[in-house]
């Protein structure tokens, strides 16, 4: 077994800017924003998204993360690295200077779901050279996102996204990925993703997407008829695990992933994983028993919260705790417990990060 206990975050680095909008809650979105006029606002937050939550959240959780991502030579890049540097995350970025740091631009106006503007321009050119095999051989766990947001990575039936993962398991380090929507103006949500991830799955371990981004990729034709059905409601409270959800987890472990842990938002976190042989695949680089994780189902409710703040980031640190249960020889229960913990943790802040605490406080916290 492996002794490495490094999570190599790697894939889509943001700079998320977050301006808080003052008074009250509004209707229409002319009520707020009015041409000519200059708005009165609150504190301008500025964080480091999308794999940086994840990146993050290992460190508070007290693990050794290292964030591999593509930014631009430019100011937003600079801000990435100052954002880090100040909570003790390594990093080691590609900067390219034909390309601008990814950013998005939080939009929360009271009254009206909240909007970003998105610019992914280096993210789209991230391709898998960026990530080297020193830095693979470093590792206890790679972990990917967003694959649906990169287009170097997904075209051609992601076989970029393909050859990271072959060359990380050559190297000894367990896979791990995630995915988001994104916008239906660019490339990704018009691809194959029951070709691609047919593609990807064979050098997938951990595949820990969320339950509504799963049926629009790979069943969208039940997920429009869902969102149809909700209206203006969230279709994860039209969900059924056993009808929507396990025969999408029986799927990706058919074709070749061995864990699949997909969130369900305020349900909590679904768990299946793989048969005894591919699992014990993974007892050679983790700490973990393989009978304890093989041909598991399980179903962990999410933790009750008094009150959301955000739930910008949740997924991103709830696979933050899982991995770092795994690489601490965690069972299956008890790393989704960490997980959903760490989720509830996580939307009692405005931020990702600032309300999580180490893992062995987390372990008391829950019980273990």
């Amino acid at each position: 077994m492996s002794d490495r206990t490094k999570i190599l975050v790697a894939g889509e680095v943001i700079l998320d800017i977050a301006p808080a909008f003052m008074g009250n809650p509004v209707s229409e979105l002319t009520q707020y924003l009015i041409p000519g006029r200059a708005m009165l606002m609150g504190e301008c937050r500025i964080y480091v998204g999308a794999m940086g939550n994840t990146a993050l959240a290992v460190r508070k959780l007290g693990g050794e993360p290292l964030l591999m991502g593509r930014t631009g030579k430019d100011l937003f890049g600079e801000l990435v690295k100052k954002v880090l540097d100040k909570e003790g995350v390594a990093y080691d970025f590609v900067a390219d200077d034909k390309a601008q740091t990814p950013y998005t631009i939080s939009l929360a106006v009271p009254g009206i779901d909240r909007m970003f503007l998105y610019n992914p321009d280096a993210a789209w050119r991230f391709g898998q050279a960026d990530v080297p095999d020193e830095r693979l051989r470093e590792a206890g766990i790679l972990h990917f996102g967003y694959l649906t947001a990169m287009k170097r990575m997904f075209r051609g039936e992601a076989a970029e996204c393909r050859e990271l993962f072959r060359r990380a398991k050559e190297q000894g380090t367990v896979t791990s990925m995630d995915i988001c929507f994104i916008d239906e103006l660019e490339e990704g949500p018009h691809q194959d993703w029951n070709a691609i991830l047919r593609n990807v799955c064979p050098f997938l371990d951990i595949f820990a997407p969320s339950a509504e981004e799963l049926k629009y990729y790979i069943d969208r034709d039940n997920y429009e008829k869902l969102c149809q059905a909700a209206g203006s409601r969230d279709i994860m409270g039209l969900l059924d695990v056993e009808r929507d959800i396990a025969p999408l987890a029986d799927r990706l472990l058919r074709w070749g992933c061995k864990i699949v842990m997909i969130k369900c938002g305020a349900k909590g976190i679904y768990l299946r994983t793989g048969a005894l042989e591919g699992i014990r695949e993974l007892t050679d680089r983790l700490p973990i028993q393989a009978a304890e994780w093989a041909s598991v189902t399980r179903m962990q409710p999410a933790f009750p919260v008094e009150k959301v703040l955000s739930a910008a980031g949740a997924g991103d640190t709830a696979i933050a705790a899982f991995l770092t249960a795994l690489l601490r020889g965690h069972g299956p229960e008890a790393a989704l417990k960490l997980s959903a913990a760490t989720g509830a943790r996580c939307v009692q802040s405005y931020d990702s990060f600032s309300n999580l605490i180490p893992m062995e406080e987390l372990e008391r916290e829950v019980g273990l």
